[in-house]
């Protein structure tokens, strides 16, 4: 059976499966070009000493490239975690369970502009840090504030770093979403004297 092999920035190339399978790189990549051709899906493989996408071949594949198979193609990291969890697709796939950091970069500096009675200056930045106390209405107002400015605003950005495995499969019933709680402290450094 013919396969259609795909290299980076180069014209898609005719090899008979048998010749993938002797330009194989290594065990895992033989193991992924008996997979495609058994299961007829595209895979990432290493192929005489450069990663290719190999498929089976059909009409059409002189329109397809490195670049558009590469995101949907099975990788290696992908196939043992197929043979892990004894499926045969990556459909059948339970989802995983990620962990990132959203980090918002904001442009300007939020601020508000309060007013507070009080008979003198000491009074009231003693005042101002009674309201600024967690749980106190004013703190609970402020974040409202601050954060309806910041979100108002074309001047900011918000920026994931990066994904990871928390849990492979993720546990039946974890929500869509949920926010992780952050340490109350970072962790001490240890003392190396």
């Amino acid at each position: 059976m013919k396969m259609s092999v795909f290299r980076q920035g180069r014209t898609r190339s005719e090899l008979d499966h048998l010749a993938c399978m002797d330009m194989a790189a290594s065990a895992v990549d033989l193991d992924l070009i008996t997979f495609s051709f058994i299961n007829a899906k595209p895979v990432i493989a290493g192929l005489d000493g450069a990663t290719a996408v190999i498929k089976p071949l059909e009409a059409g594949d002189e329109a397809l490239s490195f670049e558009t198979l590469y995101d949907t193609a099975v990788s290696g990291h992908e196939f043992e975690r197929l043979k892990r969890h004894k499926v045969q697709f990556p459909d059948e796939l339970k989802p995983r369970l990620y962990e990132t950091v959203l980090v918002l970069e904001v442009g300007f500096h939020p601020h508000v502009r309060i007013r507070i009675p009080a008979k003198n200056e000491q009074a009231v930045r003693s005042k101002l840090r009674e309201l600024m106390e967690p749980g106190q209405p004013f703190y609970q107002r402020l974040v409202e504030e601050l954060a309806n400015q910041i979100f108002a605003s074309d001047d900011i950005t918000l920026a994931s770093q990066g994904f990871l495995t928390v849990d492979d499969p993720a546990p039946d019933g974890s929500p869509e979403w949920e926010f992780v709680p952050w340490p109350a402290e970072p962790p001490a450094a240890e003392d190396k004297t």
